[in-house]
């Protein structure tokens, strides 16, 4: 019996978990916007989200991983449908023009959060190494989808899987981005335009169709 109510209790309790794992990060991002980086401490984010201080370090140990959980708020979820229905996609053009679309959708999202942490104070050392942990973790997830986007696709001669990934997550890189459409003032059509002769380029003239 016991064993019974543990499997109908425990999706309760991890749907709850994820509830109070948003309330803290909208909590979170109310504050930094206007009170700063410096004033949104645990005990403020508590009471903002309507728990206790212990709670938000059961779910997130630190600041620091409450603001890296911000930057990527909803990436995965929002976009992982996308990305299944890109690499089923028959024809690699197609391919990577949805690819394109999805890379664009999460820089967007990605420099609205920075923009938020800048304008709240947040000390650039520290936001630096917040970025490089989710940069890390960034790369580990798109290798995984750009090695789904790239299977049986012919790339250049003397291009292994391994290089071609590795050039795919630098041409990616939301940096690129920043550069061309932040402060060059590229459009969005031109940088996805960029990204998709970029990329295109790794493959063989007869794997991209």
């Amino acid at each position: 019996m016991a064993e019974m109510q543990r499997k109908y209790t425990s999706p309760l309790r991890e749907q709850q978990a994820g509830v109070t794992r948003e309330r803290i990060l909208e909590a979170t991002k109310k504050l930094l916007a206007e009170s700063g980086y410096a004033k949104t401490t645990i005990d403020a984010i508590a009471r903002e989200a309507v728990v206790s201080p212990q709670t938000v370090y059961a779910a997130f140990k630190n600041k620091r991983n409450i603001i890296s959980a911000l930057i990527h708020k909803n990436l995965e979820t929002e976009l992982d449908d996308l990305y299944k229905k890109t690499v089923q996609l028959e024809d690699v053009r197609a391919r990577l023009e949805g690819f394109e679309e999805i890379t664009l959708k999460c820089h967007v999202k990605i420099s609205a959060e920075n923009s938020l942490l800048r304008n709240a104070g947040i000390l650039s050392p520290e936001l630096a190494r917040i970025q490089k942990d989710c940069e890390a973790r960034g790369r580990e997830i798109q290798r995984g989808y750009n090695q789904a986007l790239l299977k049986g696709v012919k790339l250049k001669k003397g291009l292994t899987l391994d290089k071609a990934l590795d050039i795919f997550w630098y041409i990616i890189k939301y940096e690129a981005y920043s550069a061309f459409v932040l402060e060059c003032g590229w459009t969005e059509a031109e940088y996805k335009g960029w990204l998709c002769e970029s990329l295109g380029a790794l493959l063989d003239e007869k794997g991209v169709g």
